[in-house]
C-alpha cells in the first residue's frame, strides 16, 4: 500500500502544481471548507476553485492521524 501511495504522489505532483497555479493566478477564486470524520477523528476538507474557460479546482484534505 505504501508503494502505491508513493507512486501516486510522484505521478500527481505535476498536475497538482499546474492546477494550484491556475487557482492562485485566477482573478476570482471560491473556497469551501467542510469537516470530515475519519475513524472518529475530525479533519478538514478544503476546496478551492476558479472559473475560466476550463474550470480548475484543487482539494486538500488535512488528516491528523
Amino acid at each position: 500500500m505504501s508503494n502505491m501511495l508513493n507512486a501516486m504522489r510522484r505521478l500527481s505532483k505535476k498536475p497538482y502544481e499546474m492546477i494550484r497555479r491556475k487557482v492562485a493566478d485566477g482573478k476570482v477564486a471560491g473556497a469551501d471548507e467542510t469537516g470530515v470524520n475519519v475513524n472518529g477523528i475530525n479533519n478538514w476538507l478544503w476546496t478551492f476553485r476558479v472559473r475560466s474557460r476550463r474550470t480548475a479546482s484543487i482539494t486538500t484534505i488535512n488528516f491528523s492521524l
